[in-house]
C-alpha cells in the first residue's frame, strides 16, 4: 500500500512543506537510517531541534508540530507535515499501513471444534484448535486465532481479533472492533468468599456477565472477573494494558487507559477519560470521577471526587505529593537540629 503525501496531509490535515508527491508505504522513526525511503516518522513536540536531521534519516517525511519556529526546513527531496499534533497524526498513519488483521474472507480450520448452534458471520477466520461452543455468535470481519475458546452462548461483534489462547467465558458479551490479546481471560469467577465462624471459607457463585462495548482494547494476560449479579463493564473505546485485573462488577468508564499490573478490587467505578500508570492498586467499592489520572503505584482507598493528577498511597494531589516527598528529604537535617536542642536544653 502506497499512499502520497499530499493525500496523508489531507487526511490528518496537515500543511505541507516540501515534495507534495513523494510517495510513503510504511512509518518509521525518527532517527531510523539504512532503510529503504518512502517511509514517515514523526518529530515530538517537545523533542529538541537537534533531534530532527531530516537529511540523515532514511524517513522521506516527517510529521512535525505546527507552530516550532526552530526546526530546519527538510532536505531536497523530503517534506514535513506540519500538524497539531504529531505524535496523534502518526498513529492515525500507522493505523494505515498497520490496520487490525481482521478476516478477508471466511475460513474455519478443520482442527477447531465449532458447535452446529453457532451463528458465524462472513467472512470469519477460526484457527486451529479454537473451541465455539454452543450458541456463540461471532460477527463478519472477525478472526479467532489458535487455541482460544468461546464458551456457551458468547457473543462476539464484528471486525474483533481475538489472538493465540484467549479464554472468554460462558455468557459474556463483546461490541465492535475489540482486540482481545494472548492469554486474556474474560468472565473468570469474582473473588466472591464469605468467611465462617472457623475461618473456612464459603464460595459466594458469580452468576454475572461481563460486557465489553466498542472499540476496546485488552492486554495480553489481563483477567477481568465476571460479576457477583448483574455485569462487569468496559465501556467503549478503553484500553487495558498487559497483566490488569478487573475485578467483578467493576465499571471502567469510556477512554478509560489502563497500564499493566494494576488491579482494581470489586465494585471499582471509573468514570470517563480517566488514565491510571503501572501497579495501581484500587481498594473497591469506590467511584473515580470523570479525567481523573494516577500515577504510577498509586494507592486509592476512598472516592476520588475532583479530576487532578494524583500520586503515591494514599494518593494525593501531585503537587502535595513533591512538597511532602520535599519535607521528607529534610528530615535527617531536621532530627540533628532537635538532637542540638535536646543536648542544651540539658
Amino acid at each position: 500500500m502506497e499512499i502520497t503525501v499530499k493525500e496523508l496531509a489531507e487526511k490528518v490535515g496537515a500543511r505541507i512543506e516540501g515534495e507534495e508527491d513523494l510517495s510513503i508505504h510504511d512509518v518509521c522513526a525518527l532517527d531510523a537510517t539504512g532503510i529503504e525511503p518512502g517511509r514517515i516518522a514523526f518529530h515530538a513536540g517537545e523533542a529538541p531541534p537537534e533531534a530532527l536531521d531530516s537529511g540523515a534519516s532514511s524517513a522521506s517525511a516527517f510529521l512535525v508540530q505546527e507552530g516550532r519556529k526552530d526546526l530546519p526546513g527538510p532536505a531536497e527531496g523530503k517534506a514535513y507535515l506540519w500538524v497539531e499534533d504529531p505524535y496523534l497524526a502518526f498513529a492515525e498513519i500507522a493505523c494505515c499501513f498497520h490496520p487490525l488483521p481482521i478476516a478477508q474472507e471466511t475460513s474455519l480450520h478443520p482442527s477447531a471444534i465449532i458447535d452446529l448452534d453457532t451463528k458465524i458471520g462472513d467472512p470469519v477466520v477460526v484457527g486451529p484448535h479454537a473451541v465455539l461452543e454452543k450458541g456463540v455468535q461471532v460477527g463478519a470481519g472477525t478472526r479467532i486465532m489458535a487455541g482460544a475458546f468461546l464458551g456457551k452462548g458468547v457473543v462476539l461483534g464484528e471486525n474483533c481479533v481475538v489472538h493465540p489462547g484467549v479464554c472468554i467465558y460462558p455468557g459474556v458479551r463483546v461490541g465492535n472492533r475489540v482486540q482481545i490479546h494472548a492469554g486474556a481471560v474474560l468472565g473468570s469467577d469474582g473473588f466472591g468468599n464469605a468467611r465462617r465462624p472457623d475461618g473456612s471459607w464459603q464460595r459466594i457463585p458469580q452468576i454475572g456477565t461481563v460486557v465489553v462495548e466498542d472499540d476496546v482494547e485488552i492486554g495480553a494476560n489481563t483477567c477481568i472477573d465476571r460479576a457477583t449479579f448483574a455485569e462487569t463493564r468496559i465501556r467503549r473505546g478503553s484500553r487495558i494494558d498487559n497483566l490488569v485485573h478487573v475485578g467483578h462488577n467493576c465499571i471502567l468508564g469510556e477512554h478509560a487507559a489502563v497500564a499493566a499490573q494494576t488491579g482494581f478490587s470489586g465494585h471499582t467505578i471509573l468514570g470517563d477519560r480517566v488514565r491510571v500508570g503501572g501497579q495501581a492498586g484500587f481498594a473497591g467499592h469506590l467511584r473515580v470521577c470523570d479525567d481523573a489520572a494516577f500515577g504510577g503505584k498509586a494507592g486509592v482507598f476512598g472516592n476520588v471526587e475532583k479530576p487532578a493528577f494524583y500520586l503515591g498511597g494514599p494518593i494525593r494531589t501531585a503537587r502535595e505529593f513533591w512538597r511532602l516527598w520535599a519535607e521528607l528529604a529534610r528530615l535527617p537535617e531536621m532530627r540533628k537540629q532537635l538532637r542540638s536542642l535536646l543536648k542544651k536544653q540539658k
